[in-house]
């Protein structure tokens, strides 16, 4: 394994983790929506267009905004294909340090929608050629291949990938994380998640640096 290729294994787990950061402290602030599943708010929109929902228009938003953010970081990975995840990363700072200042501002319900555009941000990281090769803010795809190499190690003597399983657990880890911070912080507890996100765009800045110059 090269040392780029282990970086973006390194990298893809440290994002899992923001990402579940970020989504549990907008599940708490909203009383139950998400930021970056999008299935999830899917099926209280389609819901609460039937029963009435009060949260039904949040929801339609949230899945917007998330959309919106992987236009703008695919169209920015696109433009900037050196320092692709580097460009990419600080978009979607910007957006969890602009969902900061709002809560801090007083624009408490407003808060929620920036972060929800940085993770649809986020998940352009590993977009390839016409495709999506990972999605670092929801696990059900991690959790399908993980289930589909258990099958094939169980049926065939394949080698189980524990990549999927480490996906996962970043996830859930960033996720409790979360939830305590924001228990104690509020969406101040969205300043952790932005360190962790500047540290990633340095790293990526100095990892692309290097390869442009060999």
């Amino acid at each position: 394994m090269d040392c780029q290729t282990c970086y973006n294994k390194v990298l893809a787990i440290f994002i899992c983790a923001v990402a579940g950061f970020s989504d549990s402290v907008g599940f708490l602030s909203t009383d139950g929506l998400f930021v970056s599943f999008m299935s999830g708010n899917t099926t209280t929109l389609g819901s609460g267009i039937i029963t009435g929902n009060s949260k039904t228009i949040t929801a339609g938003a949230l899945i917007v905004c998330f959309t919106g953010g992987v236009v703008g970081g695919a169209s920015l990975g696109r433009l900037l294909r050196a320092y692709k995840t580097a460009a990419i990363l600080s978009l979607a700072t910007a957006f969890l340090t602009g969902a900061w200042a709002a809560y801090r501002l007083g624009f408490c319900g407003f808060a929620v929608f920036p972060i929800a555009v940085a993770m649809g941000v986020q998940n352009t990281v590993f977009v390839g050629p016409g495709d999506v090769k990972v999605g670092l803010t929801y696990v059900t795809g991690a959790l399908v291949a993980l289930g589909k190499g258990i099958s094939g190690m169980v049926w065939d003597g394949k080698t189980l990938g524990l990549a999927p399983l480490y996906l996962w657990l970043s996830l859930l880890t960033g996720a409790a994380f979360g939830s305590r911070a924001f228990k104690h912080w509020g969406l101040n507890a969205l300043m952790p998640a932005i360190v962790v996100m500047c540290i990633l765009v340095l790293t990526s800045a100095v990892s692309a640096a290097l390869r442009v110059r060999s």
